[in-house]
């Protein structure tokens, strides 16, 4: 029984090192452009305020996001998460999740190829996916991301695919574990949830998510059932 006290009282140590990491960074920044707003908004020009103003609204998001995703994860882990699945276009849904990452992307958005039907599923699940898995491309992968839209037997699949040199093969196996990253450029104490959280969600909503390296890429593939190979809902 002490063995186990000590694992789990590990596993929230880790919890809250990792959390407190990942809450600190966008917070440090919104205090700090907020006391150079303060004490030197007089010698700024608008332009420069407006690019504070942005500034501190993305850091704000960024926090609510990752608070969304330990709420979710929670859930998830007790299995009292909700679904409310509906039909989804993919398409959309990841064009949405690309341009509310506009600042973490860069200027650009990734370019999107492909189509699919319409899937069975939660849209607000789905852009959480995305979110993170286009994050995670932004802050891992190489310099070029792009996404890929395609249909299999009963499914529709949206990859997720950079330039980058992946993960190494001997950490492989690791690469969706919560509160632990297996990319070598992550920060000692990265909260390391977005990819767990994502394939849960993915497995919730009868898909899967999966870890590929294909032609000197890095392919993150997010698979749902589509909407015409799903039972419609009792009325």
């Amino acid at each position: 029984m002490r063995k186990a006290w000590n694992s789990e009282a590990a596993r929230n140590d880790l919890f809250v090192a990792a959390v407190s990491h990942e809450l600190r960074t966008p917070l440090t920044a919104i205090v700090g452009l907020a006391a150079e707003l303060r004490h030197n908004r007089d010698f700024l020009l608008p332009e420069e305020v407006e690019e504070f103003l942005n500034l501190i609204e993305e850091q704000g998001m960024e926090m609510a996001r990752l608070v969304d995703d330990l709420l979710v994860s929670a859930r998830a882990d007790h299995g009292t998460l909700q679904l409310h699945p509906e039909t989804v276009d993919l398409k959309s849904e990841v064009a949405t999740a690309a341009a509310g990452l506009r600042f973490t992307m860069g200027e650009g958005v990734p370019p999107v190829f492909g189509s699919c039907p319409p899937v069975w599923a939660d849209p607000l699940r789905v852009r959480q996916v995305f979110r993170n898995l286009l994050t995670n491309a932004a802050r891992y992968g190489g310099p070029k991301v792009w996404i890929e839209i395609g249909e299999a037997i009963n499914s529709a699949e949206v990859a997720i695919v950079d330039n980058g040199p992946g993960v190494p093969v001997d950490v492989e196996s690791q690469i969706f574990d919560a509160y632990r990253s297996a990319h070598p450029d992550a920060p000692p104490e990265s909260m390391g949830l977005g990819l767990n959280l994502s394939r849960q969600l993915a497995r919730l909503m009868g898909g899967d998510l999966v870890y590929k390296r294909r032609a000197d890429t890095t392919r993150f593939e997010f698979s749902l059932p589509l909407f015409k190979a799903t039972a419609e809902p009792s009325r």
